[in-house]
């Protein structure tokens, strides 16, 4: 289990990419499988995360939904230090001016090609497989999203 030497800095989603059902509400959301553990070895290994999420604290309702998923993951463990902001080495623009976030790439569960957030298949392609694996895998997921997962699922059983 190793860093892949091309990627560092990982942007994390938070509702259906770490936690499934909810939204805003904390308390009925429950873990997507995988997820916390394949976080915990990422940042083991080396990766930097920043949490790059659509909640946002609403002190006019007193409503903390950021600050709820940035305590989710405290609680299990998981301490992100850059929350929807560019980390400092990246960072280009003026202070205070935070748009899209600078990351080599992101786990989302609305990226495309869509294909869902599998943290089986995530731990695989940033921690275990070879470069060849992880090119080959990138091939076939550009070429055929809908087939991916049964693909990935033959090579890894």
């Amino acid at each position: 289990m190793q860093k892949r030497a091309n990627i560092d800095t990982i942007g994390l989603d938070f509702d259906a990419t770490v936690v499934r059902g909810g939204f805003p509400d904390i308390e009925k959301a429950v873990e997507v499988p995988n997820a916390i553990e394949t976080i915990k070895k990422l940042i083991e290994v080396g990766y930097t995360l920043v949490l790059w999420t659509c909640r946002e604290d609403q002190k006019h309702i007193e409503k903390r939904w950021l600050q709820d998923a940035v305590d989710y993951l405290k609680e299990n463990d998981i301490d992100i230090k850059y929350i929807n902001e560019t980390p400092e080495e990246f960072e280009f623009r003026e202070e205070g001016i935070n748009r899209k976030i600078v990351t080599d790439i992101y786990i989302d569960d609305r990226s495309f090609p869509y294909c869902g957030v599998n943290w089986d298949f995530i731990g695989w392609m940033l921690l275990d497989a070879t470069d060849q694996e992880f090119n080959s895998a990138r091939r076939k997921l550009n070429e055929a999203p809908e087939d991916f997962l049964e693909w990935f699922s033959k090579e890894n059983t």
